[in-house]
Order: structure tokens, then C-alpha cells, then sequence
């Protein structure tokens, strides 16, 4: 567990550098950007196969911290500075880099991510505080469905094999990559 917190606190510090690398860029080359990256974590994904344990796991449990630390540090890093250059919480990226990366099983890797995804969420929002204006109805229905959403879904979850639930996601960020890549090619205008 202690790993994932580092996973997390290096993606927070991180995402401030995401943020200004963002304000640099071309709304269409990070959108495209973005894209390509989904890809790359859904083929990852894919290809994982079985490798469960990885760096950080013992045979006889506990955690191996010469090898998952520095691991644990660079994953979160790199996920921290492309959540704050995407502008997305990372759970497309979280979960690719907790299952490939460290090689948690996926069911602890979707289980810990949230918690990741909401500190790094955190640390973006107040890179990019200021940039734009909310609208606090929007953010509240879409919170609240969020959350109904996602109990609905742990529930279905633990009725799911885990190496077809892994294939699922993969093909759920090919979709998104596929829309995300339209979006900015056919119509650029639409992403500033």
C-alpha cells in the first residue's frame, strides 16, 4: 500500500510540470497527444498477459522496496507530469502503469487507483486553478453520477474475471483514443 502512496505523491508533485508543459502546446497536439498515449497504455494492457507480483511483490507477501520504490517514484512521476499536461484525472494511465508497471494484480490496481487518480486530480486542479471558469452544476450532476457509476460498477466487478475485465479496459480507451483523435482532426476548432 505504502507504494501506491508514493506512486501518488510523485504524480502530484509532477503534475505542476504537466500543467506548464500543457500551457505551451496547441490544444490539438495535446488532445493528439493524448490519444496516442491511450493506445500505447491499451496495447500495454493487451500484452501485459499474466504478470502479476512484479517489482513490488514478495513470494511469501509484502513488498520488495529496492525494487519498487524507484519504480514506484518514476511511474508516478511520468503519470503525474501527463495528467497535468492532459488535464485528466489519469485514470486511463493509473491503472496501465499499477498493472504493467509494477505489476499489481488488476483487481488491486482498480481498487487503489481512485485514490491516486484523486490526488493527482487534486494537484491539477490547482496547476491549472485560475485558467477557467466553472460551472459548479455541471461539476456536481457529473460527480453524482460518477459515484452511482462506480458503485454499480464495483459491484458488477467482483463477478468479472480479471484478465477479460483487463481486456475490456483496454478496449475502452482504444474507443475513447479513437473519439479523442477524431475530435482533434476533424474538428479543431472544438478544443479551444
Amino acid at each position: 500500500m505504502a507504494d501506491r502512496g508514493v506512486f501518488g505523491a510523485a504524480g502530484a508533485a509532477a503534475a505542476f510540470g504537466g500543467a506548464a508543459l500543457n500551457r505551451l502546446l496547441p490544444d490539438q497536439v495535446v488532445l493528439l497527444g493524448f490519444a496516442a498515449l491511450m493506445v500505447a497504455a491499451g496495447w500495454r494492457m493487451l500484452a501485459g498477459g499474466d504478470r502479476i507480483g512484479g517489482a513490488c511483490a514478495l513470494p511469501g507477501g509484502g513488498v520488495d522496496w529496492r525494487s519498487c520504490l524507484p519504480k514506484s517514484i518514476g511511474a508516478g512521476a511520468a503519470v503525474g507530469v501527463l495528467t497535468g499536461l492532459f488535464g485528466v484525472g489519469g485514470g486511463f494511465l493509473i491503472i496501465p502503469a499499477l498493472v504493467v508497471g509494477l505489476g499489481l494484480p488488476m483487481a488491486a490496481a482498480v481498487g487503489t487507483s481512485l485514490v491516486i487518480v484523486v490526488v493527482n486530480s487534486i494537484a491539477g486542479f490547482a496547476a491549472h486553478a485560475g485558467d477557467a471558469t466553472l460551472d459548479y452544476g455541471v461539476i456536481a450532476a457529473f460527480t453524482l453520477a460518477a459515484v452511482a457509476g462506480s458503485l454499480a460498477a464495483a459491484r458488477l466487478a467482483r463477478r468479472l474475471d480479471a484478465d477479460r475485465l483487463r481486456r475490456w479496459f483496454a478496449y475502452l480507451v482504444f474507443a475513447v483514443a479513437a473519439f479523442v483523435a477524431a475530435q482533434a482532426i476533424f474538428h479543431p476548432g472544438a478544443t479551444g
